[in-house]
């Protein structure tokens, strides 16, 4: 029972960095999938589009976000092994991300949420790759490397969850306008963790 628990427990020493890595990763999936998981209630009851118009725009925004992340996800890492950081590269993709997830709200034409994949998708193949290799430079301890580097990967799975709980509660409060500018801040908040990661 207690190596059971020790499998799954948080790191307590030397983890300032581990702990910025998993909020700041954490805050830049909520703001991802808040808007993509809402994505086809957005369309329709934001963009106000429907029938064979609707079906065509999630097919291409789900194309766009998914060749582009595709795309820069095998640049982004090489780059960021070529100029020798890490930190700079995650801060500057979570700020592109934040664009591209406010563009919405400054207009509800049909094309918008194209710019909005194109963007977003851009930023989350670079965040990605590059987001990994940090992960493996936070590990506070390499005895317990592996444990800890799952734990950290539990943002990008575990936590899509949460970001459909935060769009739904903003969607049902303040309506579909302000997802967006909200989304849009909870990734510049996983920029600013980034920032306080120290070498």
């Amino acid at each position: 029972m207690k190596n059971l628990s020790e499998n799954f427990a948080f790191p307590t020493k030397g983890d300032r960095n581990f702990y910025l890595e998993l909020f700041g990763k954490l805050c830049m999936q909520i703001a991802s999938f808040a808007i993509s998981s809402y994505q086809l209630y957005i369309l329709t009851e934001y963009i106000k589009l429907h029938g064979k118009v609707l079906q065509s725009y999630v097919t291409w925004i789900s194309m766009i976000l998914m060749v582009t992340a595709i795309i820069l996800c095998v640049f982004a890492e090489p780059l960021s092994d070529k100029i020798g950081r890490r930190k700079l590269p995650v801060i500057f993709v979570g700020v592109l991300i934040s664009s591209g997830l406010l563009a919405p709200m400054f207009s509800t034409k049909d094309w918008i949420m194209l710019v909005y994949a194109a963007i977003v998708g851009t930023g989350m193949g670079m965040y990605n790759s590059v987001n990994q290799a940090l992960h493996i430079e936070v590990l506070p301890d390499p005895k317990t490397a592996a444990k800890d580097l799952s734990l950290l990967n539990m943002a990008n799975n575990g936590w899509q969850v949460f970001g459909q709980i935060f769009a739904s509660s903003v969607i049902g409060l303040v309506g579909y306008h302000d997802i967006f500018p909200l989304a849009s801040a909870m990734a510049i908040i996983g920029s600013i963790l980034i920032i306080f990661i120290k070498k």
